[in-house]
């Protein structure tokens, strides 16, 4: 069946006049429209779909207690959903939850989850820049378009991120820095964080978390210099070009473990 847009468009080529004696507002919906199948064609279709949760508490509302099962739960959930092949892809504070029903975290949000089927390199990425792993903010010019893979390393290290910011860090000063949408400026502020010469210290509201929120710090801390260390012995021509880090499951058991 021909569309009124493929009518329009075949006028146009064959140089006839019908498609100027359309109203200006038709003209404009039928090229807008082509240009939103062209799209479509190049990044993959996108199906709308309708979301229903139970209530939920925000996980920054818990006592230390709470927030420590919570967050233990949610990093057992997300390393299954992982291993089974769904992939979260947007780790930040207001989608980790907690059931008070049940008292147990949960991780929500899916919206901008991938399977395992294959996507089309050219499908879009987004995420919550302030908690995204360093690594896809250094690749900034490629994560946007969608030419960077998702690794559990980058979702591990958005756990970290936000495990620092909500259990231990008080939300102030050079921390609220943290809070900004550009990804360049992003890299670089929580780069100096994890080198500065004041160190992680703990928030007071959770205080009793202290130790944990150190040694997600130290996990941070070296798991950067590794790749930092790596770039500089690749540069100097004495290191490997591709950079080989932890696997899956030993970055999950450590993080498991240093919340435990």
């Amino acid at each position: 069946m021909t569309t009124f847009a493929d009518t329009c468009q075949s006028s146009f080529v064959r140089g006839t006049r019908r498609s100027a004696r359309l109203p200006s507002s038709k003209k404009c919906w039928a090229f807008a429209r082509s240009e939103e199948e062209k799209k479509q064609a190049r990044c993959g279709p996108r199906t709308p779909r309708l979301l229903m949760f139970k209530e939920l508490d925000g996980i920054e509302t818990l006592s230390s207690g709470e927030l420590l099962k919570a967050f233990a739960d949610i990093v057992d959930c997300h390393y299954s959903l992982w291993i089974g092949g769904i992939k979260h892809c947007d780790i930040s504070p207001g989608n980790l939850m907690w059931d008070s029903v049940e008292k147990s975290g949960v991780l929500n949000d899916y919206d901008l989850s991938r399977n395992s089927v294959p996507h089309s390199r050219n499908l879009r990425r987004t995420g919550t820049i302030p908690f995204l792993s360093l690594d896809l903010l250094e690749q900034n010019l490629n994560f946007r378009p969608g030419g960077v893979e998702p690794t559990y390393n980058h979702d591990c290290d958005s756990l970290k991120w936000v495990f620092l910011y909500i259990c231990c860090v008080e939300k102030s000063g050079k921390i609220c820095r943290w809070l900004t949408a550009d990804m360049e400026t992003s890299l670089d502020i929580r780069t100096a964080y994890l080198f500065s010469l004041r160190p992680f210290q703990g928030g007071r509201k959770h205080a009793t978390l202290s130790q944990h929120g150190q040694t997600v710090y130290w996990l941070l801390q070296d798991a950067r210099l590794a790749v930092l260390n790596h770039d500089r012995a690749f540069n100097r021509g004495t290191g490997p070009e591709v950079y080989v880090g932890d696997t899956d499951f030993e970055l999950y058991s450590a993080l498991k473990s240093s919340i435990q």
